[in-house]
């Protein structure tokens, strides 16, 4: 949580958080919360239960489970990046069609030392599921040092190479950890002057090795007459701990003071006069950082970066045996180190804030935008990303893009849509270069409701074809038609020059029904650029009019759009449903009673596939066909 604290604060308007709630914020629902004095859109999937004790089911896999569970909401706000900072986050996202960086906090195996001794023999296969999930990651950051990295590379198998995996240590805020008067801190803590004071930050669990530490003031106290040693922190082995105190006769020298705010950790540090480590295994530890930017000597285990922040002898020493006398010559050592203060000040100023900030915008691009994109909400429905962007602002869109005279893509999905890029991988292409994917059908709207997006609304494309051609008329902006018979396209062009006489219609062709030769395509393709058109409409039908669009997008200067039936509307050849089966979603019935032998299979066979789908998608029971995030855009 550290590392995501820093960068809130570094890059907090740019990013959205998701995590477990330690407040009554509800469950599963988009909100805006403050945090590190920023406000953050974030969802909660879970609460955040501080207990001492050892939870039932580990918070690894509650938090799995719970990212599972509500990927959908998550994936709802449209974000195409993701940074993962756990082995649980990257395995749940790895098929999420996001863009990831997975920040290594440890480069170990945490089951091989897990506090579930039912866990310690799933560890080869959680390494491998584990290792195999961060292989499908963007960027690749360590905390750890380049021995510990390269032996993860090594026990990869070849699933990471060593150049993927950046060297990436944390970061400390000096703002909050500082050196400060001792005597003041332990006067406002009602600490004693003359006592030697020991600090050791963290969960107390078998692995930070707690043991080691009480041994070794045991060992101090023995040669010293005194010293006392505080936990900030608490975790399920302080039962054990206290009662191994009590075997040393060590009442009263060892206290736990519990979790604590950062602001009382750094008083707890402030007051003390050295921090002590003794760390099976640890990834690159926030905590030695702290303690060395308070100006605290560090006496630890020779764990992952240790010796890349420790001088030993000039702002601390590290120790390679787990020797509780050892350690205590090492404490004692700490406390007569001379310029301690000004060396560890030093040390802690390499992994500043912005430092981190900087070598993060440089390895990752997605964080070198000034501010962060404006997402329209968007939801994965089988797969296919379908935004919620609803007609207005996507007709501010297409006339923006088109006035800038930009290729892109605009596709309205209905079911059928959704069913073809289950089965063809060049239409499930087209949807995923698509520059948006709005929903045209109102099953699609349910879905996206259903996915938490409550303000869903349908652009049907017979709606959206007028406004779009009364918007283009205001701002004078070519357009053009593709697609459609011959007569039927006279007529669109007749009757649009007559609803809306002040619109440049600049294109109009029918194309026969059959493929164009390479030949014939660049013909039109030149003809529709020399034409001037910056919207283009085209009617070819379902597939074929995306498919078409996507072929083009980049070679014709416009704006391009399958509308489908709209040509036959717009000619006056067809009739819509009406409205009432429009608003409760029953206009397909309606065209398949219009024309029962050419959309039979369309509506009887894809609409119960496609609830049959979904339903399993919901339950998160099918790896869809198409990945999500896999379409459509959005920065």
């Amino acid at each position: 949580m550290t590392f995501a604290r820093h960068l809130i604060r570094a890059f907090g308007d740019r990013l959205a958080l998701v995590g477990a709630a330690s407040n009554g914020d509800p469950i599963g629902k988009w909100l805006e919360g403050e945090f590190e004095g920023r406000r953050v859109p974030f969802l909660a999937v879970g609460r955040l239960h501080q207990a001492s004790g050892r939870p039932l089911v580990p918070a690894r896999l509650r938090f799995w489970l719970a990212l599972r569970r509500h990927r959908f909401r998550i994936l709802a706000l449209g974000a195409r990046h993701a940074i993962a900072l756990a082995p649980e986050t990257m395995m749940a996202v790895r098929d999420w069609g996001l863009e990831v960086c997975y920040h290594f906090s440890g480069v170990e195996n945490p089951l091989s030392n897990s506090r579930y001794a039912w866990a310690r023999p799933l560890a080869r296969w959680f390494d491998a599921a584990h290792l195999e999930s961060a292989r499908k990651a963007a960027l690749l950051l360590a905390h750890a040092g380049e021995e510990a990295i390269d032996a993860l590379a090594a026990r990869s198998g070849g699933r990471l190479r060593r150049e993927q995996l950046r060297f990436f240590p944390t970061c400390v805020d000096t703002g909050i950890f500082r050196p400060r008067p001792k005597l003041e801190a332990r006067q406002e803590l009602g600490l004693p002057h003359g006592e030697p004071v020991f600090v050791a930050l963290g969960r107390i669990s078998r692995v930070k090795g707690w043991d080691l530490l009480v041994e070794a003031l045991a060992e101090f106290r023995q040669r010293h007459g005194r010293g006392v040693l505080f936990f900030v922190g608490d975790g399920e082995d302080r039962p054990g701990l206290e009662a191994r105190a009590a075997e040393l006769d060590l009442d009263g020298a060892v206290r736990v003071v519990g979790f604590q705010p950062r602001e009382a950790v750094a008083q707890w540090l402030n007051a003390a006069d050295a921090a002590v480590f003794g760390s099976r295994t640890e990834g690159w530890s926030n905590a030695m950082l702290e303690a060395l930017a308070s100006g605290k000597p560090v006496v630890t285990t020779a764990v992952s970066g240790a010796r890349q922040m420790i001088r030993d002898g000039v702002n601390g020493i590290v120790l390679q045996s787990r020797d509780p006398a050892a350690f205590a010559g090492a404490m004692e050592a700490a406390l007569h180190l001379s310029g301690v203060e000004e060396a560890c000040a030093a040390a802690a100023g390499r992994y500043s804030l912005q430092r981190m900030a900087d070598a993060f915008q440089a390895a990752w691009p997605a964080l070198r935008e000034s501010a962060a994109p404006a997402y329209p909400p968007a939801g994965h429905i089988l797969g296919v990303r379908v935004q919620a962007l609803g007609a207005r602002q996507l007709i501010r869109n297409i006339v923006e893009w088109a006035k800038c005279g930009q290729s892109r893509s605009v596709c309205l999905a209905t079911v059928y849509s959704l069913m073809l890029a289950q089965d063809q991988d060049a239409y499930r292409r087209a949807l995923a270069e698509a520059d948006a994917v709005v929903p045209d059908g109102m099953p699609l709207v349910w879905c996206l409701r259903r996915l938490g997006i409550s303000g869903a609304t349908r652009v049907a494309g017979p709606d959206l074809a007028p406004r779009l051609l009364k918007e283009a008329e205001r701002e004078g902006l070519p357009v053009g038609f593709y697609g459609g018979r011959p007569e039927v396209l006279e007529a669109v062009v007749a009757r649009v020059r007559a609803r809306f006489p002040r619109l440049p219609v600049v294109y109009a062709w029918p194309p026969p029904f059959r493929p164009l030769s390479e030949s014939e395509d660049r013909e039109v393709v030149r003809q529709i650029r020399d034409s001037g058109a910056r919207i283009l409409l085209v009617g070819l039908g379902t597939p074929k009019q995306d498919l078409w669009v996507a072929a083009h997008r980049g070679r014709i200067p416009a704006v391009m759009l399958g509308v489908g039936q709209v040509f036959d509307l717009l000619a006056g050849r067809r009739r819509r449903a009406p409205r009432w089966m429009q608003r409760h979603g029953l206009e397909w019935l309606f065209r398949l009673l219009s024309e029962p032998r050419r959309l039979w299979r369309r509506y009887l066979l894809h609409n119960p596939r496609f609830l049959w789908l979904f339903f399993l998608d919901w339950l998160g029971l099918r790896s869809a066909a198409c990945g999500p995030g896999s379409s459509g855009s959005g920065g």
